[in-house]
């Protein structure tokens, strides 16, 4: 079920009249019956049977249907979707992938930063050579940060 005006019947889909920003803040906050509604420019408000209210983007990219979640409607408001949907629209736009973006966003996140060769002098401790003194070390290391990287 696709919230829309409706105004013409074609076979067996219902062709809607395309209206931008057909759902209000109230609307969105009230509404309870399972279903897809739609506001304007691929921006849906996906309800599930058990009530949880999410936001999908159906956009095309490089001539492909995708769906690009924008995250539940508790934690994401109509406007926050709005903006975000722009946001996306651009992206596409200036043929950048924003699925793409998402992804390797969420991977960098995960990795753990790679340490400097600075960072990873001052925090090793070489068992191997006691005779090295750990003041020389951290002195010659901390000389030339900018070179040594």
């Amino acid at each position: 079920m696709v919230y829309g005006l409706v105004y013409a019947k074609r076979g067996d889909r219902v062709a809607t009249k395309r209206k931008l920003h057909a759902l209000s803040a109230a609307m969105v906050r009230t509404v309870k019956e399972p279903g897809i509604y739609a506001d304007g420019h691929g921006l849906n408000l996906k309800v599930e049977v058990t009530g949880a209210k999410r936001w999908v983007q159906r956009v095309t990219i490089k001539e492909r249907r995708r769906n690009l979640g924008l995250g539940g409607y508790p934690e994401v408001s109509l406007a926050e979707a709005r903006d975000a949907a722009a946001a996306n629209q651009r992206a596409i736009r200036e043929g950048r992938d924003p699925i793409a973006e998402k992804r390797q966003a969420a991977e960098e996140a995960r990795r753990p930063p790679t340490p400097t060769f600075c960072q990873a002098a001052t925090t090793v401790d070489c068992p191997a050579a006691p005779d090295v003194d750990q003041r020389q070390t951290r002195g010659t290391v901390g000389e030339h940060p900018s070179r040594v990287r």
